[in-house]
C-alpha cells in the first residue's frame, strides 16, 4: 500500500513539474523548492519559525505569505527577485511580525517597495515593522483583528506615504489625532468598528483630501468632529448607524467637495446642515433604513453643488425650498421613495439641471407649471409614479428635453397641448397606463370644426424631432394622422399590447422611410391595403418601414382579400406603406382557415356571409371577391338579391333539390350547381349561363342542347352511355371538348374515357352480324341506312373524309358545304390594323371574293368568347392564323387556334393557314402546340411576291398547277418544314438561323 501512495506521489509531483516547469538550479536556494509559470515565479521554502512562499515576478511585485509562526528575516533565504531595483507593491499576508519589513524585501533582493499590504498579522504594526521603507507611498492593513489604534507612529516613519488604509481593526480614535499626516492624500478607516468620532480625533491632516469611515458603529457626527480635515473634499460616512445629519456638522471641513452616506438609518437632514460648503458638488444617499425627512433649504444655497442623489431614501415629503438658490444642480435623482407631491416652486432654481429622476414614487398629480424653470432639462422620469393626467403646458418652453419617461402609471389623459414647446424631444416612454389617447371632456379649440378632425391629432403631433414613441400597454384604438403624416423623423412606434380593432388602407400610410410599427399583441381583426392604380404602377419609391402584425386575432373573411393579396405579391402598394410583416400570425376565424398561418392563405378561399336579412330562406349566403361572385347554396330556387349591390358581377347557385324547370333564373346567375342531385335527366335552364355543373349525378345521356350552346359543363362521376345506340352523344361530346370543364375526369358507363371512343367504328360489329346474320332484312336495313343517311348526312361526310383510304368517296366541297365562311381570321388587336387595311380588302374583292369572319364584325356582342370562338372555328373552312410577336403574347389568340388545330387532327386535313406577319418568333416564346405546328407544316410570309396567289389556293382547297407551283417555288421565299430557329439580335430584329443566308427582317409597315 505504501508503495503504491509513493508511486502516485511521485506521478502527481511529475505532472505538477511538467506544468509549472523548474527554475535553474541557482535561482532556486535552499531549502526552496521553486516553479514558474510564465513570467511569474513561486518559492515553497520550510524555515525553521513558519513555512514560506513567495509569488514574484521579477522587478514587478512579490507576495510573502506564511502558514503559522513568525517571520524572521535572518532565516529567509536569498530570492533574487528584485534585482536591486524598487518593487511596484510587496504584501505580507497570514504572517506573525518580527523584524523590520525592510530586511524581508532585502531578501528579495529588492531596495525598496512603493505599496505594502500586510494582510491579518498576528500583531499589531509597529513603527520598527515599517522602519527603512522610506519610498513606500501605499500602505494597506486588512483583516488586522490585532489592530486596537491607528498605528500612529509607524505612519510618522514614512514620510513618502499617500494612502493609508486600515480595515478589519477594532479601533478606537486618540483626540491626540495624527499629530502630523505628512503627505497623506487618502486615509480610509473602514470596517474598524470605530463607534465615536472624537473631536481632534483627526488633527494633523489638515493637508488630508479625502477620508472613508464607511462601514463602521458611528451614530453621530458632532460638529468639532472634523476639526483639523481643513482640506478635505471627499467623505464618506456609509454604512454606519447616523440618524441625523445635524447643522453645522460640516462647519470644519469648507472645502468639501463630495459626502457619501448610504445606508444608514438617518431620519432627517437638517436644515442648512450643508451650510457654508461653498465647493460642495457631489451628494450621495442610498438604501436608507428608515424613513427620512428632509428639513427646509436642506440643500439650499450651495453654489457649486452639481448632483444629488437620494435614491431608495423613503422620503415623503418635500419642502418647496429644499434647493432654493442651488441653481448650478444638474443631475437630481430622487427615484425609489415615496414622494407623493412636487411642490410649487421647488425647482425654481434649477436653472442648469439636466436629469431629473422621480421614477418609483407615488406622486399623482403634476402641477401645470411645475417644470417649467427647467430649461436646461434633457431626461425626465417618471416612471412607477400614479400619475393619471398631464396638464396643459406641462414641459412647456422645455426646448431642450430629450427624453421623457412616464411609464407604469395610471395615466388616462394627455392634454393636446401638455408637449407644446418642447420640439426638441426625442423619445417619449408611456407603456403600461391606461391611455386611449381620446381627448373626452377637453375642449376642443376653435379652429378644429369637428369633433372627429380634432380626435385625429395625437398630443405629440407638434413633436418634430420625435424619433421613438412607446405606447405599449395601453387602450389605445386609434392610429392617429400625425404619426403618419407629420413626425417624419419617427423610427419607432410601439404600440403592442393596445386594443386597435382594424387597420384600414390609410391606418397604415406612413410617409416616414424607416419607421418600425409595433401592432402586435393588439385586437386587430382585419387589414385593408390601398392599391396603386395601373397607370401609377411602378412611379413609387421604395420604403424600409415596416409593419410587425403579429398576435393578433385575424378574421380571414373576404375584409382580408386585399391584404392578402399583397402579402402574395399580387397587387402594388401605394408609395407611403410599410412593409406588412404577420410573420407567425394565424388565422382565429372563421372555422375552415382557424389557425393557417397569414403569410400561406390563398385570396380565392376569402368569403363573408351575407347579412341574415339579405340570405333567402333555407339558403347559405357568402361573398367571394376573387370571384366577384355571390354564392348561394339553398334547397330550392328563391329569390335572389342583385350582386352588384354588392359591388359584384355575378351568382354561383348551388341547389339541392332543383325543379325540372329552372328557365326563372336570374340574369345575374353565371355559374348553376346541381352535383350530386340524383338527377337522371337535365332541368331546363337559361342559356344566359356560363357554367353548369352536372357532375355527381346519374345522366346517362349527353346534354346535347347544352353543348351547343355557349355553357361550360361539368359532367363526370355521370353513367353516360358511349355505346352504338348513343353514338350521336359521343360524336357530339368528342367536338365539344373545349365547352367540358372537367374532360379529364368524364367517364362513361364502364368506366373507359369518351374520348378515345372511335365513333367511326363504333356501330361496326353490330352492322356486319346485322348483314351476315338477316339478307331478307336487307330492304329494312338498307331504309334505315337510306334514313340514317340522311339525317346524319354531314356527320356522315365528314366521317368518311376524315379516313384517307375513304375520302375518294367524298369530295372535300361537300364536306363544307354547309359552312357559312370561307375562313375565320385569328389576329392580336394589335394587328388589326394589318388585317382591315390589308388581309380583308385582298381576300373579300376581286372576281372571287371570299366570304371572311372576323370578331370585330361578325360575333355577336355579350356571347360568351370561348363559345364563340368554338363557333367561329366549326361554321369556317379554314382558320387564317396572323402569327406576329403580338400573337404569341395574345391568350385568346393562342385559345382559337387550339381549338382550330384541335378540329384539323380530327377531320385529318388542313384547317390553319399561317400567315407569317415577321420573322417567326424563337422558340422559347412559343406555345408548344403552335411550335410543333410550325415545325410540320408550311406558312405563307407576308410580303411574298406570290403571297396572294398561295393564299387563294389555300383557301380554294385546290392544288396550283405544276407550272405555277414551280414558279412560285422560284420566285417566293422558300418555306421550309421544321428547322425553325429565331431569335432577336442586338439591334432587336428577327433573325431565322435556318435561311441560307442570314438576315435581318423588319416587318413591313401597315
Amino acid at each position: 500500500m505504501r508503495s503504491r501512495s509513493a508511486a502516485a506521489a511521485a506521478l502527481v509531483a511529475a505532472l505538477a513539474a511538467a506544468l509549472v516547469g523548474p527554475v535553474r538550479a541557482f535561482d532556486c536556494p535552499a531549502p526552496c523548492s521553486c516553479g514558474y509559470a510564465g513570467d511569474q515565479r513561486e518559492y515553497t521554502c520550510q524555515l525553521p519559525s513558519a513555512n514560506v512562499t513567495v509569488t514574484a515576478q521579477i522587478n514587478s511585485y512579490a507576495d510573502v505569505r506564511c502558514t503559522g509562526g513568525v517571520i524572521r528575516c535572518p532565516e529567509l533565504p536569498h530570492i533574487a527577485v528584485g534585482r536591486n531595483d524598487t518593487l511596484r507593491s510587496f504584501s505580507v499576508s497570514q504572517c506573525e511580525l518580527g523584524g523590520p519589513l525592510a530586511c524581508v524585501l532585502g531578501a528579495l533582493g529588492a531596495r525598496a517597495a512603493g505599496a505594502l499590504l500586510v494582510r491579518a498579522p498576528g500583531t499589531p504594526l509597529r513603527a520598527r515593522h515599517v522602519a527603512g521603507l522610506r519610498a513606500l507611498t501605499s500602505l494597506r492593513l486588512l483583516d488586522a483583528a490585532a489592530q486596537t489604534t491607528v498605528p500612529y507612529e509607524a505612519l510618522q516613519v514614512l514620510p513618502s506615504l499617500t494612502d493609508f488604509r486600515l480595515r478589519g481593526a477594532n479601533l478606537t480614535l486618540s483626540e491626540e489625532g495624527f499629530q502630523s499626516g505628512g503627505s497623506l492624500q487618502h486615509v480610509e478607516l473602514s470596517s474598524d468598528n470605530i463607534r465615536e468620532l472624537p473631536a481632534g480625533g483627526f488633527r494633523g491632516l489638515d493637508k488630508l483630501p479625502q477620508l472613508h469611515l464607511w462601514d463602521n458603529l458611528i451614530e453621530q457626527l458632532h460638529p468639532d468632529a472634523f476639526q483639523g480635515l481643513d482640506s478635505l473634499e471627499r467623505l464618506d460616512v456609509s454604512r454606519n448607524r447616523l440618524r441625523v445629519l445635524p447643522t453645522n456638522a460640516f462647519v470644519n471641513t469648507p472645502k468639501l467637495k463630495q459626502i457619501t452616506f448610504f445606508a444608514n438609518p438617518l431620519e432627517e437632514i437638517a436644515t442648512d446642515v450643508f451650510a457654508g460648503l461653498q465647493f460642495l458638488e457631489k451628494v450621495t444617499a442610498f438604501d436608507n433604513r428608515a424613513n427620512l425627512k428632509l428639513s427646509p433649504r436642506s440643500f439650499a444655497n450651495l453654489p457649486a453643488l452639481k448632483s444629488v442623489r437620494l435614491t431608495k431614501c423613503r422620503i415623503y415629503e418635500l419642502s418647496p425650498d429644499t434647493f432654493h438658490n442651488s441653481s448650478a444642480i444638474t443631475s437630481l435623482q430622487l427615484s425609489g421613495n415615496s414622494i407623493s407631491a412636487l411642490p410649487a416652486a421647488l425647482f425654481r432654481d434649477q436653472i442648469k439641471l439636466e436629469s431629473l429622476q422621480l421614477n418609483d414614487n407615488k406622486i399623482q398629480t403634476l402641477r401645470s407649471d411645475v417644470f417649467w424653470p427647467l430649461k436646461q432639462l434633457k431626461d425626465l422620469n417618471l416612471d412607477k409614479n400614479l400619475i393619471e393626467v398631464l396638464p396643459g403646458q406641462l414641459f412647456s418652453g422645455l426646448t431642450r428635453l430629450k427624453s421623457i419617461r412616464i411609464t407604469n402609471n395610471r395615466l388616462k389623459l394627455i392634454a393636446s397641448d401638455a408637449f407644446n414647446d418642447a420640439g426638441g424631444l426625442e423619445t417619449i416612454y408611456l407603456s403600461n397606463n391606461s391611455l386611449t389617447l381620446r381627448l373626452d371632456g377637453v375642449e376642443m379649440p376653435d379652429k378644429v370644426s369637428t369633433y372627429e378632425e380634432f380626435e385625429l391629432q395625437s398630443p405629440f403631433s407638434s413633436l418634430l424631432q420625435l424619433r421613438e414613441l412607446d405606447l405599449s400597454s395601453n387602450s389605445i384604438t386609434s392610429i392617429f394622422s400625425d404619426w403618419r403624416f407629420v413626425l417624419l423623423n419617427l423610427k419607432k412606434l410601439n404600440l403592442a399590447w393596445n386594443q386597435i380593432g382594424e387597420l384600414t388602407g390609410a391606418d397604415i400610410q406612413f410617409l416616414g422611410s424607416e419607421i418600425t410599427i409595433d401592432l402586435r399583441h393588439n385586437n386587430i381583426t382585419n387589414v385593408e391595403v390601398m392599391e396603386m392604380p395601373p397607370w401609377l404602377a411602378g412611379t413609387g419609391s421604395a420604403t424600409k418601414s415596416k409593419v410587425l402584425l403579429d398576435d393578433n386575432p385575424f378574421n380571414c373573411d373576404c375584409n382580408m382579400y386585399s391584404f392578402i393579396r399583397r402579402l402574395q405579391g399580387l397587387s402594388t402598394a401605394v408609395t407611403a406603406e410599410p412593409k406588412l410583416i404577420p410573420d407567425g400570425a394565424r388565422c382565429a376565424a372563421p372555422n375552415h382557415v382557424k389557425g393557417v398561418p397569414i403569410r400561406t392563405l390563398q385570396p380565392d378561399v376569402l368569403t363573408c356571409n351575407l347579412p341574415a336579412d339579405d340570405c333567402p330562406t333555407d339558403c347559405s349566403c357568402n361573398l367571394r371577391p376573387a370571384t366577384s361572385e355571390l354564392e348561394f347554396t339553398c334547397l330550392t330556387l328563391p329569390k335572389l338579391p342583385e350582386p352588384s349591390s354588392y359591388g359584384l358581377s355575378a351568382t354561383k347557385l348551388r341547389l339541392n333539390r332543383p325543379s325540372t324547370n329552372l328557365l326563372d333564373l336570374p340574369k345575374h346567375v353565371t355559374t348553376l350547381i346541381l352535383t350530386n342531385d340524383n338527377l337522371t335527366k337535365v332541368p331546363l335552364v337559361p342559356f344566359t349561363l356560363k357554367e353548369l355543373d352536372l357532375s355527381g349525378n346519374l345522366l346517362s345521356r349527353v346534354p346535347s342542347k347544352l353543348l351547343k350552346a355557349n355553357i361550360t359543363l361539368r359532367l363526370a362521376n355521370n353513367p353516360l352511355n358511349c355505346d352504338c345506340d348513343h353514338i350521336d352523344d359521343v360524336v357530339l361530346l368528342q367536338s365539344s371538348e373545349a365547352k367540358v370543364a372537367d374532360a379529364a375526369n368524364v367517364t362513361c358507363i364502364g368506366g373507359e374515357t369518351p374520348w378515345l371512343v372511335d365513333a367511326g367504328r363504333l356501330c361496326a360489329v353490330r352492322r356486319a352480324a346485322i348483314l351476315g346474320g338477316a339478307l331478307a332484312a336487307l330492304g329494312i336495313i338498307a331504309a334505315i341506312a337510306a334514313a340514317l343517311v340522311y339525317k346524319y348526312s354531314s356527320e356522315i361526310k365528314l366521317l368518311i373524309y376524315s379516313r384517307e383510304w375513304l375520302r375518294w368517296m367524298i369530295r372535300e366541297e361537300d364536306v363544307d358545304r354547309d359552312k357559312i365562311y370561307d375562313a375565320f381570321v385569328s389576329f392580336s388587336h394589335k394587328d388589326a390594323r394589318f388585317v382591315a387595311e390589308q388581309l380583308l380588302p385582298g381576300l373579300e374583292n376581286g372576281p372571287r371574293p371570299f366570304k371572311i369572319c372576323v370578331h370585330y364584325r361578325d360575333w355577336v356582342i355579350g356571347e360568351w368568347i370561348p363559345a364563340q370562338i368554338a363557333s367561329s372555328v366549326e361554321q369556317s373552312r379554314r382558320t387564317i392564323i396572323v402569327l406576329s410577336k403580338n400573337f404569341v403574347d395574345s391568350v385568346w389568340g393562342k385559345m382559337e387556334f387550339r381549338v382550330a388545330h384541335l378540329s384539323a387532327q380530327k377531320e385529318k386535313r388542313t384547317r390553319v393557314v399561317v400567315v407569317l406577319l415577321e420573322d417567326a418568333p424563337p422558340d422559347d416564346q412559343l406555345d408548344a402546340e403552335l411550335r410543333a405546328y410550325l415545325k410540320t407544316n408550311t406558312y405563307v410570309k407576308w410580303g411574298d411576291p406570290w403571297f396572294w396567289e398561295k393564299m387563294k389556293v389555300a383557301l380554294a382547297g385546290k392544288r396550283v398547277d405544276k407550272k405555277a407551283e414551280k414558279r412560285a417555288r422560284h420566285m417566293g421565299e422558300k418555306i421550309t418544314k421544321g428547322g425553325l430557329n429565331a431569335r432577336l439580335n442586338s439591334e432587336g430584329k428577327i433573325i431565322n438561323d435556318n435561311k441560307a443566308e442570314k438576315t435581318a427582317f423588319t416587318p413591313p409597315s401597315l
